[in-house]
């Protein structure tokens, strides 16, 4: 079953950059007054094409020394939009000090993946 793409996330999501505090803090207080709800562009992306039943996953690479050959161990998170993974408590289920776990660059990730990021 083909599903054809109505609109692209950044045609729906006109500010491409982040916005600034004092910008961001203006439009919610237009919306307030207006009794609107503004909603985030992803959830308007999958509305418009279709797709009811779906979650946006992210993807956190993590790495760590590893204590008994000193390479770098990786570690892949996934966790639902607009979650962040929290490095504490995923050094806590490793079992590795919260210290030694440092979460990789865009850079890194695609010369781990050997992959373009977009």
């Amino acid at each position: 079953r083909r599903v054809s793409v109505q609109r692209t996330f950044l045609h729906i999501h006109q500010d491409v950059g982040p916005p600034k505090k004092k910008q961001r803090q203006k439009k919610e207080a237009e919306a307030a007054e207006d009794g609107r709800v503004e909603v985030p562009a992803w959830e308007e992306y999958f509305k418009s094409n279709g797709f009811t039943d779906c979650q946006l996953v992210q993807t956190f690479v993590w790495k760590h020394k590893d204590q008994k050959d000193q390479k770098d161990q990786l570690i892949f998170a996934c966790v639902p939009y607009p979650s962040r993974p929290d490095g504490a408590l995923l050094a806590e289920v490793i079992q590795q000090p919260a210290k030694d776990l440092v979460q990789c660059k865009l850079k890194e990730v695609q010369s781990i993946t050997k992959r373009p990021l977009f």
